[in-house]
């Protein structure tokens, strides 16, 4: 088979968190040649003998040890890159994760850091385009009810609640009115504890009601 007509699949991840209101990415930074010192998505070369599935949940696991973390399937891609002597196509995945857990991921074998997606380094290959593709659908997707759970499974302050509404609105609240309209919904419970204040006034800690039906932020 000519060159010309073969193709390599590569999984892509991408993990995203939130924390104090600000939607983030998990990236990895290459070592080696291209890009060498860009940032980049996880990634896999997929293996035929392997499902589409078990290729990303092996990139969970094994680097970051994240078990029964929620993904969805996302878009194709393909690798543009004409010094590539094969075609790559990117199979890529999207999973999120709260900022716990996000703070307790592991990797030991890559430097990585958590990226605001407004606020990213030097990316390698497309993943620019697909860091892109990703976030628009987040936009939409991280306002249904079953996502903020995942997102917010632990206490949180208000004003962080805010930024992250603010975030995904692109525009920005009063703090008094989104105030009322939050607890207008009915669905938040006072801990009874406050934030450490590190960053700013001690605030008040709140949770998300278990078993809401929906919950209609936006």
């Amino acid at each position: 088979m000519d060159t010309a007509d073969t193709f390599k699949i590569k999984m892509i991840l991408g993990l995203f968190t939130v924390d104090k209101g600000k939607i983030k990415v998990y990236l990895t930074k290459k070592q080696g040649d291209p890009y060498k010192g860009h940032w980049k998505l996880p990634s896999k070369a997929h293996s035929y003998l392997a499902t589409f599935s078990s290729t990303i949940q092996s990139l969970l696991e094994k680097p970051f040890g994240l078990e029964e973390v929620y993904t969805e399937d996302f878009q194709t891609f393909e690798d543009k890159e004409i010094h590539l002597e094969d075609k790559v196509v990117h199979v890529s995945s999207i999973a999120v994760v709260d900022n716990v857990r996000a703070k307790n991921t592991q990797n030991n074998t890559e430097e990585c850091n958590w990226f605001d997606v407004t606020q990213l380094p030097k990316l390698a290959y497309n993943h620019a385009e697909i860091i892109e593709t990703m976030v628009s659908y987040l936009r939409k997707r991280l306002r249904d009810t079953d996502m903020i759970y995942i997102l917010f499974p632990n206490a949180f302050t208000l004003p962080e609640l805010q930024s992250f509404c603010e975030q995904l609105e692109g525009k920005k609240y009063d703090r008094r009115n989104f105030r009322k309209k939050v607890f207008a919904l009915n669905a938040l419970v006072d801990t009874g504890s406050m934030s450490d204040g590190v960053t700013g006034r001690p605030a008040k800690l709140y949770m998300f009601k278990k078993n809401i039906e929906e919950i209609k932020l936006f």
